[in-house]
């Protein structure tokens, strides 16, 4: 089964016993975690979530890695005819999304509560210290929503972030991350690159946005894909970008 928000997966995993308080002993070390007392705003945090083969299967609603594979093989098998007149494999598999798009939504539950200019404290964010050898707090499951400057289209991707202050996020970027390319790609345009970051959400689109996915694959196609249906995305307030 697939899941529409994060709650409903939290809800499964509670009822499944692979889900404890922050604080709770080491009883399950491989278990996910709930904290409510990380920020200043008592919003709940869930860490260690995608820890297990076993919990991303159930994420993406399969019974084995294999299974999703199995899945995209046959969808491609369907673009075997078009596949001769693209440029690349990425075209094939982007065309073959194509009927898993986003599906735009007036409304979304990231927007019940908006904050704008000096309200913005980003250090408030239930955000927890991953080791020692981290000098700052770091989002580590963050959905990078931009767009493609060539086609104008929503892209999805992944990069760690750390508070840096109240209204600043340093962003960590490898040389070989698709979000590295998409940057680089603005950069030549001479053009400020837009980025939204989108935290929980349907639990699909997070292995979605963390996999190794080239443009101009629509990474919220791929999300789609993955959880038998489009995924609602919502326009961002400050920006021309459209986010889980």
């Amino acid at each position: 089964m697939s899941y529409a928000t994060l709650a409903d997966f939290l809800e499964e995993l509670d009822r499944l016993g692979q889900l404890r308080s922050g604080d709770a002993t080491a009883d399950m070390p491989e278990a996910a975690r709930l904290h409510r007392n990380l920020g200043g705003d008592d919003v709940p945090c869930v860490t260690g979530l995608l820890a297990t083969e076993e919990r991303i299967c159930r994420a993406l609603g399969v019974a084995s890695p294999e299974e999703v594979a199995e899945r995209l093989g046959r969808l491609l098998a369907a673009q075997s005819v078009r596949a001769a007149a693209c440029e690349s494999v990425a075209q094939v598999v982007d065309g073959a999304l194509a009927k898993f798009a986003p599906r735009p939504a007036r409304v979304g539950s990231c927007q019940k509560v908006v904050r704008l200019g000096d309200d913005v404290d980003l250090q408030q964010l239930p955000v927890p210290c991953d080791g020692p050898d981290m000098a700052r707090r770091t989002i580590t499951t963050g959905q990078i929503g931009s767009r493609d400057p060539a086609s104008g289209r929503a892209w999805l991707g992944h990069a760690e972030l750390s508070i840096h202050s109240r209204r600043e996020l340093v962003l960590h970027v490898a040389p070989y991350e698709p979000l590295a390319e998409l940057l680089a790609a603005y950069r030549k345009a001479g053009e400020p690159t837009p980025l939204a970051v989108a935290l929980g959400g349907n639990p699909v689109c997070l292995p979605a946005a963390m996999g190794p996915v080239p443009m101009p694959i629509d990474g919220l196609a791929l999300a789609g894909f993955l959880a038998g249906g489009s995924i609602d995305v919502v326009r961002c307030r400050t920006l021309d970008l459209w986010v889980p």
